[in-house]
């Protein structure tokens, strides 16, 4: 570290790097040599080199920041492509568990696609999909969690809106079934607690996607609850226009 040696401590850091694997000792004298060697043939090697030692230190949002550094210095490079993988997988493998915050999840996935869309011929193509359904399988458990938290707490107005955007989310989801018969119930405890001059609209909501969940699965386990709620629904309607007459 104290040496004003460039090439003795590039060979320490190159030293470290690949006979001790300490990408400790090895990333700090990266560090220090990338300000004395900007523009020169060791600059390109020496900053693909430290993004990857804080890769090795599973210091994954370092890492993902100095793989894109890299990438967009030296797009013409050789290296630019895995530099591009490696900022994306970086931030994959920074994302916390599907019970946590997952804005870096997302990070992730737009990075993944954004090197597919760069690199479509790339050998890394199938691996970079295989991340992408991770981390939508992630976010998806996630959103579906939300939703039915939602619903068991009774935040009824909050639980329609995130059953919907799950079913524009993730059209292709297991978990649609569920959801879509959620949404009926908790679309028709919204409209109970209703204001009135909300409740019809709100009670025809709740019918229309009792349609769309029986004509979608006839055979579904939910349909006698759905049944009951479509049924009370319609009462609720009725009794609406009783009053309306009689007012």
């Amino acid at each position: 570290m104290k040496t004003v040696d460039i090439d003795k401590k590039l060979d320490a850091a190159d030293y470290f790097y690949n006979q001790k694997n300490d990408y400790y000792r090895a990333g700090l004298l990266y560090e220090d040599l990338i300000p004395v060697t900007v523009g020169s043939s060791k600059a390109e090697d020496i900053q693909y080199r430290y993004a990857y030692s804080q890769y090795k230190q599973k210091l994954y949002p370092l890492s993902a920041h100095y793989f894109k550094s890299f990438y967009d210095t030296y797009r013409g490079s050789k290296k630019a492509e895995e530099a591009l993988y490696m900022h994306a997988y970086s931030l994959y493998e920074s994302a916390p568990k599907y019970y946590l915050d997952q804005s870096n999840t997302t990070d992730a996935i737009t990075a993944m696609q954004t090197f597919i869309n760069v690199y479509p011929n790339s050998e890394l193509k199938k691996e970079a999909e295989q991340v992408i359904t991770i981390l939508r399988e992630r976010l998806e458990k996630k959103n579906l969690e939300i939703a039915l938290l939602y619903s068991k707490l009774s935040r009824h107005k909050a639980a329609v809106v995130a059953l919907k955007n799950f079913e524009r989310d993730f059209p292709d989801s297991d978990e649609l079934e569920q959801v879509r018969f959620k949404k009926v119930e908790a679309s028709l405890s919204l409209a109970q607690k209703s204001i009135i001059a909300l409740k019809k609209e709100r009670l025809e909501e709740s019918i229309q996607h009792y349609y769309k969940f029986a004509e979608k699965y006839p055979e579904s386990e939910y349909l006698d609850r759905a049944i009951k709620l479509f049924e009370t629904a319609q009462k609720g309607l009725q009794e609406l226009k009783e009053k309306n007459n009689n007012s």
